[in-house]
């Protein structure tokens, strides 16, 4: 996220940067906050924070092509709902 930018605008602008695709953000679903210590995360990281959120958004067009940003993502793909809640690491 830049400095002074919106979540609703961080989010759209990094998922067109990183996948190609145009979206309109909808919510929040739900945010993580990690704190870290010199145990979790080591003394780089010790006394930060992160925040995760997962937002759900709207394609602009689910019919153009996906293209990941190399630097960034490795695969993005289209899945059914259904997979992603089956995954082993949800």
């Amino acid at each position: 996220m830049d400095q002074h930018e919106n979540i609703q605008d961080a989010v759209v602008r990094e998922i067109r940067e990183e996948t190609g695709m145009d979206s309109k953000f909808r919510q929040i679903a739900t945010i993580q906050e990690v704190h870290h210590s010199e145990r979790f995360g080591g003394s780089a990281r010790a006394g930060t924070t992160d925040l995760y959120m997962v937002c759900v958004l709207d394609a602009i067009n689910e019919e153009k092509p996906l293209i990941p940003q190399a630097e960034e993502i490795e695969e993005c793909k289209w899945i059914p709902l259904v997979s992603y809640f089956e995954h082993e690491s949800i």
